[in-house]
């Protein structure tokens, strides 16, 4: 994970020291001492002692990630959710993940995206179909895609900073129906996550805690790195899997207990241009 200033916020230590003041010392061990799960329509692979996930597994490929059409992969992680905490198959949930979670304002779970134009970047995601810049704005895409996919140019423009897009949804909502900071919840019994996904590159997936916190932390986010796989592939991560790019202990017992939304970024180096598709997302499944 490359490490960016969002929004021009500097690191506050009083804030993150206020965060994470129920942290202990003996935390749970760093990804490199835990087995990562990956797992697809033809279940195979190994466990990786890295926080990058490689696509041990995959199910029909595909000539172009931007097809519509019945995802393999995501009816895999659709057939194996059965009975997990929280599932989100796009091909049949539609453009809104029911977390389950939701403060009362109904507006968890819509999926928004972003890029680095903040920061002084260009970077942008093509889409494949028009879409509205208010209310649910990507259900036009997740109904042509049955996920969430499009085309991106990374561009870093005037930034001093490695240039992305990112895309992802709250898990509780915000404040009002109208917006607000993303309210925090406890997601420790999800376990985890699992993805369906393909992508012509590396694609992080992370957990973010809000503007005041997440710049509090320095937007040194905990993550897992899943693998480039242009195949529809399911790859899953245990939240003790997870690290972050100062490579300290990424207290994951107390941040899974605040967190606010769920986030993928797709980052690297100027002029690397791609596609990609995330079908399904889910809390942790035992493979």
């Amino acid at each position: 994970m490359k490490l960016y200033t969002r929004f021009g916020a500097l690191f506050s230590a009083t804030i993150l020291a206020t965060f994470l003041g129920a942290c202990s010392d003996d935390s749970t061990s760093s990804s490199s001492e835990n087995e990562i799960q990956s797992s697809a329509t033809d279940s195979a692979g190994a466990g990786n002692s890295s926080s990058s996930i490689e696509p041990t597994s995959s199910a029909e490929s595909s000539s172009s990630m931007l097809e519509g059409s019945s995802s393999s992969a995501g009816a895999a992680l659709s057939h194996a959710s059965e009975g997990v905490l929280f599932s989100w198959v796009g091909a049949d949930d539609g453009s809104r993940a029911i977390t389950g979670l939701d403060n009362g304002t109904e507006t968890s779970g819509y999926w928004y995206w972003y890029n680095d134009k903040a920061d002084g970047g260009n970077s942008r995601i093509e889409w494949p179909i028009e879409v509205e810049y208010e209310g649910d704005m990507l259900k036009p895409v997740i109904e042509a895609c049955q996920g969430i996919c499009g085309k991106f140019t990374l561009d870093q423009g005037d930034s001093e900073e490695e240039p992305f897009v990112e895309f992802g949804f709250n898990l509780a909502g915000t404040e009002t129906l109208y917006g607000g900071s993303a309210t925090t919840v406890d997601i420790t019994a999800w376990g985890g996550l699992c993805v369906a996904y393909s992508s012509t590159t590396d694609i992080e997936l992370y957990l973010s805690y809000g503007d005041n916190i997440d710049a509090a932390m320095g937007y040194d986010f905990p993550y897992v790195t899943f693998s480039a796989s242009t195949e529809e592939t399911v790859n899953c991560a245990r939240w003790k899997q997870f690290s972050r790019g100062w490579g300290m202990d990424p207290h994951m017992e107390e941040l899974v207990k605040k967190a606010a939304s769920v986030q993928f970024r797709i980052q690297g180096k100027s002029g690397t241009t791609g596609e990609f598709n995330i079908m399904s997302v889910s809390s942790y499944v035992e493979q």
